[in-house]
């Protein structure tokens, strides 16, 4: 209702349709000028939070795809689904669930999803090959990653760079070749050039 002379009312009018999903002011109170008074989600684009592991985080880049599903029901493959794209990832990962959050857009003109809804999301990444290594094998001075790398019985110390990790492996960047033995146990007061020898099985 507005102030001053008269005693009318004022309709306020939203620029689009949408849905009302929370109210910041109480029947008759007094609201400064510019203070918002509701929130309109517009149904037409919907933003979806996803949280995905931090290794795979580091492949997903904007506009990827992911396709998104309701979790309905016994069947998954029933269950109402549409593509979206990926429109912001977090830089840091969450302490509680630490998962990085991911959202993504869909355009869903056909109302497939309810606003609040839980779903699932399975995110398009691109296959590619890596080098791994067991973690218990990587070592550390100071920020300096390194291992020890068998070379004819002689244990050679080599500086590597770590790209994620994958369960219990790491994920070689630079340092390591394919079908290279690296030493996994008695690391401890292991020196450069020290003899060394596979266990007997």
């Amino acid at each position: 209702r507005s102030q001053g002379a008269g005693d009318g009312s004022v309709v306020l009018r939203a620029p689009k349709s949408g849905v009302v999903t929370n109210i910041m002011v109480q029947s008759g109170e007094v609201v400064p000028l510019g203070a918002i008074l509701l929130a309109l989600a517009d149904r037409s684009v919907l933003m979806v939070r996803l949280g995905v592991e931090a290794e795979d985080a580091l492949r997903i880049e904007p506009e990827t795809g992911v396709k998104i599903r309701t979790i309905l029901g016994p069947s998954v493959a029933s269950a109402p689904s549409a593509d979206a794209k990926i429109v912001s990832l977090s830089e840091m990962v969450d302490p509680k669930s630490q998962l990085v959050e991911v959202i993504a857009s869909i355009n869903d003109q056909q109302r497939r999803f309810l606003i609040g809804q839980t779903v699932s999301g399975v995110i398009n990444l691109q296959s590619e090959q890596a080098l791994v290594m067991p973690r218990a094998a990587l070592l550390y001075d100071g920020d300096q990653a390194y291992v020890f790398v068998v070379e004819k019985g002689i244990a050679r110390r080599r500086h590597i760079t770590v790209a994620g990790q994958i369960n219990e492996d790491v994920r070689i960047g630079t340092g390591l070749k394919a079908g290279e033995v690296v030493i996994v146990k008695g690391m401890i007061g292991l020196d450069d050039g020290a003899s060394v020898q596979a266990p007997a099985k």
